[in-house]
């Protein structure tokens, strides 16, 4: 094996071994989702109303100091992956598009990951077709869709909000 800037080639092979921050992110990608899958039904309950969660018997600042523990560690172990301006953009863009094509948590946590997958994908075409920053392209792919997500939101967007407009209008 001959050693190449951070990654392994294997003679003979085009088998790449990912750099280490890349395995970096998949562990911490992996202890995320478990984590989630474990205490889903706690962190919806304390994320939404705490009172309710304290009377249920869960404690709601643990699972707080919790969600702050596990994001610090995704975004300190993200800046050396991908860089500030990807960080920064998947943190707010994920969720705020979820959230205007839906209410639900379920459905917006399956949402986030299509979107980052889907902005993923479309800024690396678009950082190819347009020889650009890979990260950059990303940020701009997925704040497109954030704006395809808010023209057709079916509650926040413009055109839900012309059709109610017009729907009172016309009784």
């Amino acid at each position: 094996a001959t050693g190449l800037t951070g990654e392994t080639v294997l003679q003979g092979n085009e088998l790449f071994l990912a750099p280490g921050q890349v395995l970096r992110m998949a562990v911490v990608t992996l202890v995320v989702i478990v984590l989630v899958r474990l205490f889903y039904k706690e962190l919806l309950v304390s994320s939404f109303d705490s009172a309710l969660a304290v009377s249920l018997g869960i404690n709601a600042t643990a699972i707080h100091l919790g969600i702050m523990s596990a994001l610090s560690i995704v975004v300190v172990s993200s800046f050396d992956a991908v860089g500030a301006i990807l960080v920064i953009a998947m943190l707010i863009l994920p969720g705020a598009t979820a959230h205007l094509l839906t209410q639900r948590l379920s459905v917006i946590l399956w949402l986030t990951v299509a979107y980052a997958l889907l902005s993923s994908v479309l800024g690396v075409h678009l950082a190819r077709w347009i020889d650009c920053n890979i990260a950059a392209a990303m940020v701009v792919a997925g704040a497109a869709l954030f704006v395809l997500a808010w023209i057709f939101s079916p509650i926040d967007g413009p055109i839900a909000k012309w059709r109610a407009r017009n729907a009172s209008v016309d009784q």
